[in-house]
């Protein structure tokens, strides 16, 4: 019996592979509150923590135009960073067509996703709220979790209570 000299198998390099995570870990588009751009401390360690918790392919962080440019202004209202953020989760998913799309934020940023998972052409599979001022009136049908501190004054654990279950953690 002939035998063929066994093939060598050639390692891809990062750039042949859009990534090495399977398609069930997620995409996170994870927005800023109203005071503190995408580089801060606080959103730098929690998109660090969102990647490692969610097993995410990529956790994708952005600036809204008002902030962009370190010049500091008041935030508009979340009803006109709406279409903007769609732009940022439509290019997100157009990179990873076949993962989940979880989006997040904080504060301001979590109303805005909210408001993004609400409109039709956006297929979320979760939202995440780190703070989050509740003054939405339809959230969207599909999971949410909300993380509030017990000194948050803009939506205690009352004013989340009346929109879905309360699970309480001290420490």
């Amino acid at each position: 019996m002939d035998s063929s000299p066994p093939t060598k198998r050639r390692r891809k390099t990062k750039s042949e592979g859009t990534n090495d995570k399977s398609s069930s870990s997620p995409v996170v588009v994870f927005a800023h509150g109203a005071g503190a751009p995408s580089s801060s401390d606080w959103m730098l360690r929690w998109k660090e923590m969102l990647k490692n918790a969610l097993d995410a392919v990529e956790v994708v962080t952005f600036d809204y135009p008002y902030i962009a440019g370190g010049k500091k202004r008041a935030p508009p209202k979340a009803e006109k960073l709406v279409e903007f953020h769609k732009d940022i989760v439509k290019k997100t998913t157009d990179k990873y067509p076949a993962h989940p799309l979880i989006l997040a934020g904080k504060s301001m940023g979590s109303r805005v996703s909210c408001m993004v998972a609400a409109e039709v052409d956006i297929d979320a599979s979760a939202v995440i709220c780190l703070g989050y001022p509740l003054k939405v009136h339809q959230l969207p049908f599909l999971p949410v979790f909300f993380l509030v501190g017990h000194g948050w004054s803009c939506a205690g654990r009352d004013s989340i209570a009346t929109y879905c279950p309360c699970h309480v953690c001290t420490g």
